[in-house]
């Protein structure tokens, strides 16, 4: 993968922003970093112990323990090697435990409901029966909370 296609996905996640780090590109959530880029090839993605094993796990080329003398502070990325859908996730990871809470819980709602997990009735088969769902009136929790912001 170029630089160019990882600059896109990690930019691609809501509210994201390039900035100067030490000379080099880094990502930002509200004013957070979630990614640096040491060079060309590489990312630096700020991850926790836990995403960190699993990337390495599932990515063995393709991930290293990104440390700062003897603290681990993530995943070191070859961009060479990562496969776009396992640097996606991960880049998502990265961005979640950066984001504001309330970011955060919009972002997940949004993917959850993308991915059919937000339990939703996606079916149309049944469109003008008067279903309970179809009742604007009777609103929704998410809507709620969302009115509350």
């Amino acid at each position: 993968m170029k630089l160019a296609t990882a600059r896109h996905l990690a930019l691609g996640l809501p509210e994201a922003k390039e900035a100067d780090h030490h000379g080099r590109p880094s990502f930002r959530v509200r004013g957070r970093i979630f990614v640096t880029v040491p060079d060309d090839e590489h990312l630096h993605v700020m991850v926790d112990s836990d995403a960190t094993q699993v990337a390495i796990t599932v990515g063995p080329a393709a991930f290293s323990k990104l440390w700062w003398g003897k603290k681990l502070m993530g995943v070191k990325v070859a961009l060479e090697q990562v496969e776009p859908a396992l640097l996606i996730e991960l880049l998502a990871e990265a961005w979640r435990q950066k984001a504001p809470v309330r970011l955060r819980a919009a972002f997940d709602a949004e993917r959850a409901s993308a991915a059919g997990l937000d339990g939703g009735d996606d079916d149309d088969d049944d469109e003008g029966e008067g279903d309970e769902d179809d009742d604007p009136s009777l609103g929704r929790p998410e809507d709620d909370a969302a009115d509350r912001d």
